[in-house]
């Protein structure tokens, strides 16, 4: 089957032109013209005939006509062409070779009409490179690519302990909920707190603008309500030698929520490396939290432990969490997340008498956290030192997708 192009001679009627008092705004074919097909059913338009009505408009493949090579331009544009070049004359492409041209015509065509109406700028811009976004879920370590790459999309660990690799992103994004929710936003509400407290009591001191110890004396000069507050904020500030930066950056991270200001190796914009990086501050806040959560701990937040103190009883932190140079536990029993190096900070777990790598950078905190839970959860029942996983303790069975 061969394709036709309309004959359209250079001969043939161009578009009439308007008069400048004509109600319509746009050309039209006499209904006799030789190029506008005319049947019975055509309608008419005039500019003293401009009422019609759908019953009088019959459309058919026969009596219409659209080719992009022979657009109506108006007579008045400026980038109108000779009607010559408009309405080529017929040609048959009966063949291979015949298409092989027309589509050589037609891509020569368009390239030059491109550069016409200035397609070279638009092209470049379209080929631009888009500016980074503000906020990604993870980065690559450039030193560690391959590796890092490899370890975050199936981390060994996750199969064994029967984490679906391919949820890790779903996983992450709700270990960030938890921690935002059930940590961040409770630590920052009861700060608040006791600031209110102690501005309605006329005191100067607030949380993060003094020591602990003066902090603990105008709290207790409050009353048993200040006390009560100040036990509850202790085993979330007593690990931070820099309270007004830890306050500080405990704030930030709670605003917005998933912990969208996280940065695994730095902080705020006046971080510095003597301040604890936001993976060390958030781990101190977990290990924090359990801490006030199991049997013995110091209370907190609700905990179900003692009252607080001056010393804080941390069962979680001490059975849980290690740190180089101290080698990793092992044993029969043994479960904890290991720090092995402070700058850049790196985390695995031991469990049993295995050290699993997770992976490395960005990630590398909040998964080493799903494996510990993971790795928890696989006791029957799942909990930790008899406090339960699912939404009748700790509620952390759902992060993983339990």
């Amino acid at each position: 089957m061969c394709a036709q192009r309309r004959d359209t001679s250079p001969g043939s009627a161009s578009p009439s032109r308007l008069s400048p008092g004509s109600p319509l705004s746009h050309s039209s074919h006499s209904p006799h013209s030789s190029h506008s097909p005319h049947s019975p059913h055509t309608p008419h338009y005039s500019p003293q005939n401009t009422h019609y009505s759908p019953k009088s408009i019959h459309y058919s493949p026969q009596s219409m006509h659209y080719s992009p090579r022979s657009p109506h331009y108006s007579p008045h544009s400026p980038h109108s062409t000779p009607s010559s070049e408009r309405f080529p004359r017929d040609e048959f492409i009966a063949d291979r070779r015949a298409l092989a041209d027309f589509l050589r015509q037609e891509e020569a065509r368009g390239v030059a009409m491109d550069a016409a109406w200035g397609g070279a700028q638009l092209s470049a811009s379209l080929t631009a490179p888009l500016a980074a976004p503000v906020y990604q879920l993870a980065t690559v370590d450039t030193d560690r690519g391959t590796e890092e790459s490899r370890g975050s999309r199936s981390p060994p660990a996750c199969r064994r302990l029967q984490l679906d690799p391919q949820r890790l992103t779903d996983y992450d994004l709700n270990l960030r909920l938890w921690l935002h929710a059930t940590i961040f936003e409770r630590v920052v509400r009861e700060l608040a707190r006791l600031d209110s407290m102690l501005a309605s009591a006329g005191a100067e001191a607030r949380a993060g603008g003094v020591p602990l110890e003066r902090l603990q004396a105008a709290a207790a000069a409050l009353g048993p309500t200040g006390a009560t507050c100040f036990a509850n904020l202790l085993p979330f500030l007593e690990p931070f030698a820099d309270q007004r930066y830890a306050v500080q950056r405990i704030r930030e991270l709670s605003r917005g929520g998933c912990l969208s200001g996280y940065k695994w190796d730095g902080g705020s914009g006046e971080w510095e490396d003597s301040k604890p990086t936001d993976a060390e501050l958030v781990l101190q806040l977990f290990a924090s939290y359990l801490d006030t959560q199991l049997p013995g701990g110091g209370g907190g937040l609700g905990g179900t432990g003692g009252t607080g103190g001056a010393a804080v009883r941390r069962p979680f932190s001490i059975a849980h969490v290690t740190s180089a140079p101290q080698p990793a536990p092992r044993g029969p029993r043994a479960l904890a997340i290991h720090r092995v190096t402070r700058r850049p900070p790196h985390y695995v777990l031991a469990l049993g008498d295995e050290t699993i790598e997770v992976c490395r950078g960005r990630d590398n905190l909040l998964r080493s956290l799903l494996v510990f839970v993971a790795a928890a959860a696989r006791s029957d029942p799942p909990a930790i030192q008899r406090v339960h996983l699912g939404r009748a303790g700790l509620n952390l069975l759902w992060v993983i997708g339990r």
